[in-house]
């Protein structure tokens, strides 16, 4: 059996001709506060009809924040983010590299019983869902674990384009 190198990949994109740009240490939050400075009209997300600029997620994301604080998530707490691919995934992901805490994806197609044993394994202290999800999945989990202080509902339609007519 062949030796396993760092990195198994490199041969073949030594091969190829293909670099590895340098990763850069700065977080997700950065990048999106200096997108909101140079170029804050630019569309950041587009969900349905709905266009979110970089101003916008920006600002979105700052509240998130602001509401995880308000709710005394620190640095290194962990945030479940119970939503399907909605602009609010983005946004509450965003607001976790901001506040240096984890954002840890629960996804929408488990079971209540899979969703608290995700929450209990990872620790999670606030959970961001959607109202239906909410309805359907958290309010049938039989037994809440005991880190999950918060359940923050978002709404479906929250970022959807009001109709033209």
């Amino acid at each position: 059996m062949a030796a396993m190198t760092e990195l198994p990949w490199q041969p073949i994109y030594d091969e190829l001709g293909v670099g590895v740009p340098p990763l850069d240490d700065r977080p997700l939050g950065h990048f999106v506060e200096e997108h909101a400075a140079n170029r804050p009209d630019a569309v950041a997300l587009q969900y349905l009809d709905r266009e979110i600029s970089y101003r916008e997620l920006n600002e979105l994301a700052n509240r998130c924040a602001n509401g995880l604080l308000a709710l005394d998530v620190a640095r290194g707490d962990v945030v479940g983010i119970h939503l399907p691919n909605v602009p609010q995934y983005v946004i509450a992901l965003v607001a976790c590299c901001k506040i240096g805490c984890a954002g840890s994806g629960v996804s929408p197609l488990l079971t209540p019983a899979e969703v608290a044993y995700q929450i209990a394994d990872a620790g999670i202290g606030v959970l961001l869902s959607l109202d239906g999800l909410a309805a359907s999945v958290i309010a049938r989990i039989e037994e809440q674990p005991a880190c999950l202080r918060h359940v923050i509902v978002t709404g479906a339609a929250d970022h959807i384009a009001p109709s033209r007519g």
